[in-house]
């Protein structure tokens, strides 16, 4: 027997079913879904124990995320992300990543 559902969890449900959308820097092409929460400041959004989002500030059309969470994630605004993956994509040799250079190929004479 399912157990009943909170007011805020069948929001949170809602929510994951009707925002679907392509995923971002996905290889495979599989669909995500997007959950929408609202928060007020000073209030939290805690990922997997691990990341804690908290709003900071929000003056007119700006807020102020501060993110908490282990310094081997990286964390990064999506413009500098881009900026990021798209110096990596030009310092790829034209060969696939992957790929070894063909082996030289030396005269017996030389």
């Amino acid at each position: 027997m399912a157990l009943p559902t909170s007011e805020p969890e069948a929001r949170e449900k809602a929510s994951r079913r009707k925002l679907r959308r392509q995923g971002t820097g996905n290889t495979l092409g599989e669909l995500r879904a997007m959950l929408v929460l609202s928060r007020k400041k000073n209030e939290t959004i805690i990922i997997d124990d691990h990341i804690v989002i908290t709003v900071v500030e929000i003056r007119g059309d700006k807020v102020r995320l501060g993110i908490e969470a282990p310094k081997e994630i990286p964390i990064h605004r999506s413009e500098v992300h881009a900026a990021i993956h798209s110096e990596q994509s030009t310092d790829i040799p034209e060969h696939q990543a992957g790929e070894q250079d063909p082996p030289k190929v030396t005269s017996a004479g030389s």
